[in-house]
C-alpha cells in the first residue's frame, strides 16, 4: 500500500530515481509480454514437429500468468483450460510441497503444457512436471519466459520450451517481490486465472460502457 506525501515533506533528490525506477518497472512488462510472444512461437514450433498440441495450460504463480495470458487466446484456451499449481518450499526442510495438486479426473490422458517465467536448475518446475504425471497426464512439456542454458558437457533437465537465454545473474521481474522490494506484509492470497481475466473483462465492458 503506498502513501502519499506532502511535497514539503517529499525530498527533492528521491524523485528522479522513483520516477526512474516507476519507468523502468513498466519497460520490464512490457519485455515480457514480448518474451512471452516468442515464448509461444517456440511452442508453436513443437507442436508442428510433434503433430501433438495441449488440453490444458498448468501455471505456477506467480510466474507463469504473464505468458499464459498472453498466449491462452492465440491457443484457443479459456479460463477452464488452464489452472494453478502452486509449487512451495516448506519452511525448515526447504522440501518442495504442492498445496493445491489436481485430481486425476482433471489430468488424466492429457498433454499440459506447463508455464513459469525463469528456469535455473528446474528443481521446482521438474518436481511439479512429476505431480502431474503422477496423476497420469499423458505429456507434460515445460515451457518458461527465461532459462539459463546448461554449459556445454553438462547434464542435466532443461526446459521444453524458452524464450531468451539468461545468464547466471538471473532476472528482476516486475510481479517478483524481492525485485521490487515489497514491504513485509501479510501473506496475500495469490488469484486464479480465471480471476484474474474476471477484472479485466469487467475494467473493458466499463470502459466500453462509458464510452456511449
Amino acid at each position: 500500500m503506498s502513501m502519499a506525501v506532502a511535497p514539503e515533506q517529499s525530498s527533492p533528490e528521491n524523485l528522479p530515481a522513483k520516477k526512474k525506477a516507476s519507468h523502468e518497472l513498466h519497460e520490464f512488462w512490457d519485455t515480457s509480454a514480448d518474451a512471452a510472444h516468442l515464448l509461444g512461437v517456440e511452442i508453436i514450433k513443437g507442436v508442428e514437429k510433434s503433430g501433438e498440441g495441449y488440453h490444458k495450460m498448468a501455471l505456477i504463480p506467480p510466474g507463469g500468468f504473464m505468458p499464459a495470458l498472453v498466449l491462452m487466446k492465440p491457443f484457443g484456451f479459456s479460463n477452464h483450460h488452464v489452472f494453478n499449481l502452486n509449487v512451495t518450499h516448506e519452511k525448515g526442510s526447504g522440501e518442495l510441497k504442492v498445496s493445491n495438486p489436481p485430481s486425476v479426473d482433471e489430468v488424466e490422458g492429457l498433454n499440459i503444457l506447463l508455464l513459469d517465467d525463469f528456469w535455473r536448475t528446474g528443481k521446482l518446475l521438474t518436481h511439479a512436471k512429476e505431480i502431474l504425471l503422477g496423476r497420469r497426464a499423458r505429456k507434460v512439456d515445460i515451457a518458461v519466459l527465461h532459462a539459463i542454458p546448461l554449459k556445454e558437457g553438462e547434464e542435466g533437465p532443461r526446459p521444453d520450451f524458452f524464450a531468451v537465454k539468461a545468464d547466471a545473474g538471473g532476472v528482476s521481474y516486475g510481479w517478483d517481490r524481492q525485485s521490487v522490494k515489497f514491504e513485509a506484509l501479510t501473506p496475500i492470497r495469490i488469484p486464479t486465472l480465471a480471476e484474474v481475466i474476471s477484472v479485466q473483462d469487467s475494467q473493458a465492458n466499463l470502459a466500453a460502457s462509458n464510452q456511449l
